[in-house]
């Protein structure tokens, strides 16, 4: 079973990063008229809410701005696949850079489910044959599978087939809301 993301979401993203890049001189207008009114002798009162609105709202925007820039990056080469005796995924992380994994199925310690997101935690221990890897990181032992891209039905057939396929042995979790 192999599954690849669909590139809508992404491109939310990105328009969320141009609203977001709107914004900025919106609220900057929205305090250049604070300063007007105080400049023309308005009270301080009337002022000084549109001076904090806009100033606020510029940070606000400019760290969203940041936030979603580095969070957008090509979902080509990124996948979620199950193997006869192992999981695989590569998925997008930050800044152009991606993690990845190969968990055998014989080494899941814990599988955790969320209840709201779609995604689920897989934990492994730190000597075995499974690897985790993210960018500059030395190995890992958990890794969150993101449902980024993917449809709600087909994350949970992934989510079934690794739980189905888990050693006795192996601890799961499922949190619902």
């Amino acid at each position: 079973m192999r599954l690849e993301p669909s590139d809508k979401p992404m491109y939310h993203r990105m328009d969320q990063r141009d609203r977001a890049l709107i914004m900025i001189p919106v609220f900057g207008i929205a305090a250049s008229l604070g300063l007007f009114f105080l400049a023309a002798r308005f009270p301080a009162i009337i002022g000084g809410p549109f001076i904090g609105l806009g100033v606020c709202g510029m940070f606000g925007g400019a760290i969203r701005y940041w936030k979603l820039k580095q969070m957008i990056m090509p979902l080509r080469g990124c996948c979620l696949e199950i193997q006869t005796s192992c999981f695989v995924a590569r998925q997008p992380w930050k800044k152009e850079h991606y993690e990845q994994c190969r968990i055998y199925f014989k080494e899941v310690q814990v599988l955790i489910r969320e209840a709201k997101a779609g995604g689920f935690y897989l934990q492994i221990p730190e000597g075995g044959e499974s690897e985790i890897r993210g960018f500059g990181e030395n190995r890992r032992c958990l890794f969150y599978v993101s449902p980024f891209g993917y449809p709600e039905d087909k994350m949970q057939a992934v989510y079934q087939t690794i739980k189905e396929r888990l050693p006795e042995t192996a601890e799961i979790y499922e949190y619902e809301t």
